[in-house]
């Protein structure tokens, strides 16, 4: 068999995987998005796998192949929100600037993914509300012993004591961070309604601005 065949075949044959693996990837993609849609609708413990087929456009089957149950596809969600936020988070947290800069580092972060993801602060709500410890083990199971939530706070207290920040409860400063950008988007339907006249790309101008607000929120907050 001459070399210029067998390179030929090798070509394609890299071609096929390669195509083959797209169209997994894009499977995978679709039952992922069906299965946010539903969580948020019907919550974790209504949703069935046959509800996220349907949502899919395929077979309970398919979806079964892809993954098995309901509490992978639940934890697959979370894998793939985490992969792309965590490494930064944890980038941020030692990062050496003052703690103002760390939290507008944040607020990119933040923004970015709510962004991509508009749907996840309802999922997010809807499960904390519905069983708050389901989320926190699934959190535990996938980042193991996670320091940034930890670091973050220690740096927050450090910087009370040195006077380069107001002392208050450290709630107040996640409820006022989170808050800002979250609540928008739990309310989406009235804002869009009463402000913008049903117009929902009016409504994610105004998100995408929402940084911005958000850091003169918390300077003023946080300022000695």
């Amino acid at each position: 068999m001459s070399n210029i065949f067998v390179n030929h075949i090798r070509q394609n044959t890299k071609k096929l995987t390669y195509r083959h693996m797209e169209q997994e990837k894009d499977i995978e993609t679709r039952i992922l998005c069906a299965a946010r849609e539903v969580f948020i609708r019907k919550g974790y413990d209504t949703a069935t796998m046959s509800d996220i087929a349907l949502l899919a456009g395929m077979s309970r089957t398919s979806v079964n192949y892809y993954f098995r149950t309901k509490e992978r596809l639940f934890e697959a969600i979370f894998e793939e929100i985490i992969a792309k936020v965590y490494p930064q988070m944890e980038e941020i947290v030692d990062k050496n600037c003052s703690y103002i800069e760390k939290i507008g580092l944040l607020a990119d972060q933040y923004q970015t993914l709510i962004i991509q993801y508009p749907s996840l602060p309802v999922f997010l709500v809807r499960e904390i509300q519905r069983d708050c410890n389901h989320l926190i083990k699934t959190a535990t199971k996938l980042l193991g012993d996670c320091k940034v939530p930890a670091s973050l706070l220690t740096q927050l207290l450090s910087e009370m004591e040195k006077g380069n920040i107001r002392k208050m409860n450290p709630a107040d400063v996640l409820t006022t961070f989170i808050g800002s950008f979250v609540f928008p988007l739990l309310t989406e339907n009235m804002i869009t309604t009463l402000l913008f006249d049903n117009d929902k790309e009016k409504f994610s101008q105004y998100i995408t601005h929402r940084k911005e607000l958000t850091m003169r929120i918390m300077t003023d907050l946080l300022k000695p």
